[in-house]
């Protein structure tokens, strides 16, 4: 993912501040108020460098290849009060056209709904490094992502973003935290043009300490009996897309590595279903949209998917919703993706 700000040094810089966290979401009470040390960059980091440094964080018998001690695993009670910054950021319009041609999306002169979610992964990776993130980021599940679109981002926009995380707690398989991202037009930088946040799930025993349990509900889908469409994809599909996106993650481009953590191929990145199913409903994409998204199985490759689509008056307002839908098409009790998009 090509996405550049104006100082091409790795540099960064700290002072605290008190912060309110992001608007609850998805059932689940957040941090309250609470002080947070901002880190500001200079730059969006190298995804390759992110991924070695989480390997490293692996190791924590040799102390100067590992960014966390051995015992820092689950021993945190709250998520980390760190908020990383990068500002002035410029998009690659050669890598957004690039990208959409992966997923199957229109291009045009704003990014689609799922496009700042690439560009600023490196810096949710760089916090899930933090000595002070509570599971190590190797083995970490995108279980859920909910995005919101309060005004489209063009692509010759600046723009400055922030991750941070929030709400730590129990879950029947674990531990969950959330992952959020936050991104201004840098011509309006108190104006949040773009929110994402990332259910992460780290499984195992939670630590013994008192947390919140998850109290979040799956959503429920009306999906007609016929998909809407057949997709094809293929192995080469989603190392055209890990190029594009920067996420070469060996689970998804190396037959070894992904069996390595216990998948028989490689399989699709969760954010590539994500934005493709999109493509499902082209056209009719909101310019203020919700878009909340919950990874079922993964898509193991080559894939043939079926791709449903339904559209609802909202319960809300006058607009319109959207439920979608990734499965096998040979077996549609497996599903992949379940999503809903809504005008907000």
């Amino acid at each position: 993912m090509n996405a550049s700000s104006s100082n091409g040094t790795f540099t960064g810089t700290t002072h605290t501040t008190a912060s309110q966290s992001a608007a609850t979401t998805d059932g689940v009470d957040n941090d309250s108020l609470r002080e947070k040390t901002i880190v500001e960059l200079d730059r969006i980091p190298s995804l390759g460098d992110e991924y070695r440094r989480a390997l490293r964080g692996l190791l924590p018998g040799v102390p100067f290849l590992s960014n966390r001690s051995s015992n820092d695993k689950g021993s945190a009670a709250t998520a980390p009060s760190h908020e990383y910054r990068v500002n002035g950021v410029t998009i690659d319009a050669t890598n957004l056209a690039e990208y959409c041609a992966a997923c199957g999306l229109r291009i045009s002169n704003d990014m689609p709904l799922t496009y700042p979610y690439a560009v600023t992964f490196p810096l949710v990776m760089n916090a899930m490094n933090s000595p002070d993130f509570p599971f190590p980021a190797v083995g970490t599940i995108h279980i859920r992502n909910v995005i919101e679109q309060y005004s489209p981002i063009a692509v010759t926009d600046s723009i400055d973003v922030a991750v941070y995380t929030e709400s730590l707690r129990r879950h029947r398989q674990g531990l969950l935290i959330d992952i959020i991202t936050e991104v201004c037009r840098s011509s309006a930088p108190d104006d949040v043009a773009w929110r994402q946040r990332s259910t992460m799930l780290s499984k195992g025993k939670a630590p013994d300490v008192q947390l919140p349990d998850d109290n979040y509900s799956r959503m429920s889908v009306d999906l007609p009996e016929d998909p809407t469409t057949i997709i094809r994809v293929s192995t080469s599909d989603i190392k055209n897309y890990a190029n594009v996106s920067g996420d070469k993650n060996p689970i998804h481009v190396s037959r070894l590595g992904a069996k390595a953590f216990g998948f028989p191929a490689t399989i699709a990145h969760g954010m590539w279903s994500a934005a493709s199913l999109l493509s499902v409903v082209e056209g009719e994409i909101p310019t203020r949209a919700r878009y909340t998204v919950e990874f079922g199985k993964p898509i193991i490759l080559p894939a043939v998917l079926a791709a449903y689509s339904s559209r609802h008056p909202q319960n809300d307002s006058n607009g319109l919703s959207w439920d979608l839908r990734y499965c096998s098409a040979k077996d549609s009790s497996k599903i992949n993706v379940t999503a809903q998009l809504s005008e907000i």
